[in-house]
């Protein structure tokens, strides 16, 4: 709860945790669910799992529209997102037919914190898009520099065990509640 000029109201604090493919967001997410806290799970990879033969253009289009409903549907003060809509732009500024209302979308200033986690070696789990680590690593370094243009802040969290990653990022978020980046 914020209280702003007399007026109490639920402040939807949205910290997306990103990096490229096998940096362990989707371990970190569920060590956070385990701990209680309220985590949005990966769209691409909710979509992936009904849909392995969807194409990647009809992926990225899927993923946009969920993400959107995901986070407008948010209930709660604290959220945890494994990925946010900058990693949609990144993953479609890889395609030819990148559609204006992607690219024009207001992605500034819709979330609160950016935690970016470095990279483990790449291992293809059967849903990933990348085909070796090569890629995943140019991914990596486009989801990073795309956040930055955009005007956030990241927060790099190191490579090491997940309870000590999570620790790490409820450290560095505990001042958070004013808001901001």
């Amino acid at each position: 709860m914020v209280e702003t000029g007399g007026q109490k109201w639920i402040y939807k604090m949205k910290v997306v945790i990103t990096g490229g493919p096998c940096s362990g967001k989707t371990t970190l997410i569920n060590e956070l669910k385990k701990r209680g806290y309220y985590c949005l799970d990966e769209v691409a990879r909710e979509i992936l799992t009904e849909n392995k033969n969807i194409s990647f253009l009809e992926l990225q289009e899927e993923v946009f529209k969920k993400q959107i409903q995901k986070e407008n549907n948010i209930n709660g003060e604290l959220v945890f997102l494994d990925r946010g809509l900058v990693d949609n732009y990144v993953y479609y500024s890889q395609s030819n037919n990148f559609p204006d209302y992607i690219k024009n979308f207001e992605y500034k200033g819709r979330y609160d914190k950016i935690l970016f986690l470095e990279r483990f070696q790449f291992e293809n789990d059967g849903l990933r898009i990348e085909k070796d680590e090569k890629e995943a690593g140019e991914i990596h370094d486009k989801i990073r520099h795309t956040y930055s243009n955009f005007g956030y802040n990241l927060l790099e969290v190191p490579r090491m065990d997940v309870g000590k990653r999570a620790d790490f990022i409820l450290f560095h978020i505990k001042d958070l509640k004013g808001g901001g980046n």
